[in-house]
């Protein structure tokens, strides 16, 4: 649907899920919504390259609007909201379970949770480039702590190299934790690649990214292979960022992650899986996500690493959102479908269900299947970003 004329879109926020900490609706009293509630409604630049949603983590949200950066719920160990007034360059946002940590715009990090408030602070020390500027293109946290970053190399002078590939290199760095990247401590890991990273993502124990040429390289702790989607050897160990040899060929558009799985979608719009559903060592699997993961066996009765899994009897996916223990997927004919956890609320399908049972169920939210402009979900939450092009600035 086409802009308002004054440059704007309008938007709306829909949110279904776990709320304790008020990073859905801070003025709603229960700690979880079981039905999809407005939560916000804003302007945004229909034309921004970047995602509305900027960050969903456990305690705290992040929204893109066209003047501002609306934060709600935690920011480390503050629980007041710090909202931002949105500066020249874009920044992206990172957190972990305590909320919000911290924001960077390429070379430096703003600390959010200090206590005077935010700090300035270089994220990688001068020292640290080695003969290169560097500027910081991805970010992720997993939940162990380490931290994965993707950084682009530059000769400090144009004069040192003339090759474009000398300008175009990245490296993927791995640091133990937080603090161990911000003192400048070296980090656990490092590799180059010669291939632009677009995505990074990361689970409990692992990370993927996706390079530009549409494949997946995976990363991570030995002990948990299945989230890497492949079996780690001695050419190609766990830690190392390598293609999984099961998606070689497909080309992937978008890759998500939960705490013990992650999720692909492909150019040709089908749904890949894989990972290790950990929660049900500790309780019955009753979100089925258990089932749905560990299904993937090959005709020999051999576990495979992925799995391609069926949407409404074979539907186009157009677009997927994973938290820790349910999935939503829009279908090309704009239909939405949830599977698994529904507990606190976060397939807005009410109190009494509290799971799909291994079943992909109908979500029944949005009207206009053209409306959605943009999905994304925490680890027990979903939001749905709904434009509204009749509602001008």
């Amino acid at each position: 649907m086409d802009p308002s004329p004054a440059g704007t879109l309008r938007c709306t926020v829909l949110a279904a899920g776990f709320n304790a900490h008020g990073q859905l609706d801070p003025s709603s009293k229960p700690n979880a919504l079981h039905e999809f509630r407005q939560i916000e409604e804003f302007d945004i630049d229909p034309y921004t390259p970047h995602p509305i949603v900027s960050l969903c983590v456990w305690s705290a949200t992040i929204f893109v609007t066209k003047e501002r950066y609306i934060h709600r719920g935690m920011s480390g160990t503050n629980a007041s909201p710090v909202n931002l007034k949105k500066p020249p360059h874009h920044l992206t946002f990172f957190g972990d379970v305590s909320g919000l940590k911290g924001c960077f715009n390429g070379t430096s990090t703003y600390v959010l949770n200090t206590p005077v408030g935010a700090e300035e602070r270089h994220i990688l020390p001068a020292d640290f480039a080695n003969g290169h500027d560097r500027d910081i293109q991805h970010f992720a946290i997993a939940s162990n702590g380490q931290v994965c970053i993707v950084t682009s190399l530059h000769p400090k002078t144009q004069g040192e190299s003339s090759h474009p590939a000398a300008r175009q290199r990245e490296e993927i760095l791995v640091f133990p934790a937080v603090e161990a990247l911000f003192e400048g401590f070296s980090p656990l890991h490092s590799f180059l690649v010669e291939t632009q990273i677009k995505q990074l993502i990361a689970t409990s124990t692992s990370f993927a990214a996706l390079r530009s040429d549409d494949r997946v390289l995976t990363f991570g702790d030995a002990r948990y292979p299945s989230l890497l989607g492949r079996t780690p050897s001695a050419d190609a160990p766990a830690s190392q960022p390598t293609v999984m040899p099961a998606l070689d060929g497909i080309k992937i558009a978008k890759i998500v992650s939960g705490s013990w799985f992650m999720a692909a979608k492909s150019a040709e719009k089908d749904l890949y899986i894989w990972g290790h559903h950990l929660p049900q060592r500790f309780r019955p699997d009753f979100s089925g996500l258990g089932k749905l993961i560990n299904a993937a066996m090959s005709d020999a009765g051999e576990r495979e690493d992925v799995r391609l899994v069926d949407v409404a009897d074979g539907a186009d996916i157009e677009d997927v959102a994973v938290g820790d223990e349910h999935l939503v997927v829009q279908t090309a004919d704009g239909e939405l479908w949830g599977f698994g956890s529904n507990e606190y609320g976060q397939l807005g399908l009410g109190k009494a269900l509290k799971s799909t049972n291994g079943e992909w169920v109908r979500m029944n939210v949005i009207k206009d299947a053209e409306a959605l402009e943009e999905m994304a979900a925490g680890p027990l939450y979903t939001l749905l970003v709904v434009k509204d092009p009749n509602k001008p600035s």
